[in-house]
């Protein structure tokens, strides 16, 4: 077992009646796999409540990132209905695709995989109003299922740590 440890950022705020609140990031580190096999590292969102991992226009496209198309459309296999959300990340068209990603402890230097990444590709880049979610790399809940991979987190006074567990 390779444990990969996943960064967690707090920031805090005051609303404007005075409470003070703290909101949690989790993040992990990755390399995406470029045409030609050249690996490129990049710090990921960790987002337990997406269902699908989300891969920006400027990064894959910029990056010329190894990917295959799976579809535009996602149909539930037992009600057969439509999912048109499926097609659409923060408004914006996707396809959806794989790509083969490794996960890395900068400190221990050690790199798992290679790891089957599902994602929304987006197909377009952000308008410059919206050019902060240019940067938002997300790994969803699905990669861990995808690869089975564990995952391990407590809370400890205040803060947290965590831990993915690579088979």
């Amino acid at each position: 077992m390779h444990p990969i440890p996943l960064l967690f950022h707090a920031l805090d705020y005051t609303t404007d009646a005075g409470t003070t609140l703290r909101a949690w990031r989790v993040r992990v580190e990755v390399e995406f796999v470029r045409q030609g096999g050249l690996h490129v590292p990049h710090r990921c969102l960790f987002d337990s409540g997406s269902p699908f991992s989300v891969i920006p226009y400027s990064l894959w496209h910029a990056q010329k990132l190894e990917w295959t198309p799976l579809g535009t459309q996602l149909t539930e296999t037992v009600s057969g209905l439509s999912d048109r959300d499926a097609s659409l990340w923060m408004g914006m068209p996707c396809t959806l695709g794989e790509t083969t990603v490794f996960l890395v402890d900068v400190a221990a230097r050690i790199r798992t995989g290679p790891h089957r990444l599902l994602a929304k590709f987006v197909q377009k880049r952000f308008p410059r109003r919206l050019s902060k979610l240019e940067t938002m790399r997300i790994v969803g809940l699905n990669f861990l299922a995808e690869n089975g991979i564990g995952l391990r987190w407590v809370s400890t006074s205040g803060g947290l740590t965590g831990l993915l567990v690579v088979p």
